[in-house]
């Protein structure tokens, strides 16, 4: 039927001829009995995101920080969060790449200015952390110490 026919292009077989007949495994990339599941590389090869090349019999894999995700054409292994670098063995430094990023705004009143608050942000493997600048503290790092 047209129906059928029109579906036809949703699988992905890779037809070859053989001596008495033919053979239709799946396309490169797709699995499942109708040819339409796309391989999931990912789950398949769990060090699929390792790096081999370049480095000495995957010395200390605890420093390579990839994650694979799976795409219709296969796989990517971008750095996992916080991580860069062509190896992702490299933190990202959030209190470079955002300047404010540890600046609050007090809902409370609206009438205290961005410049009131004194924030430091300290770079961690994890991420960051925002404390006070030296001399500061309180809750939004607007309180002077007094050092006297």
């Amino acid at each position: 039927s047209s129906t059928a026919h029109a579906n036809i292009t949703n699988y992905h077989f890779a037809c070859v001829n053989t001596k008495p007949g033919y053979l239709c495994p799946c396309a490169e990339g797709w699995t499942g009995p109708l040819c339409n599941e796309i391989v999931d590389e990912c789950l398949q090869m769990s060090d699929i995101c390792i790096p081999t090349q370049n480095s000495t019999q995957l010395e200390n894999i605890a420093n390579y920080h990839f994650t694979c995700a799976n795409i219709q054409s296969g796989y990517l292994c971008p750095c996992a969060e916080n991580r860069t670098g062509t190896l992702c063995n490299e933190d990202v430094d959030e209190c470079e790449q955002t300047t404010d990023i540890c600046i609050t705004i007090d809902h409370s009143t609206d009438q205290e200015t961005i410049e009131s608050y004194h924030f430091a942000c300290v770079n961690s493997e994890s991420g960051y952390l925002c404390t006070c600048s030296e001399g500061w503290t309180g809750h939004l790092c607007n309180e002077d110490i007094d050092e006297c």
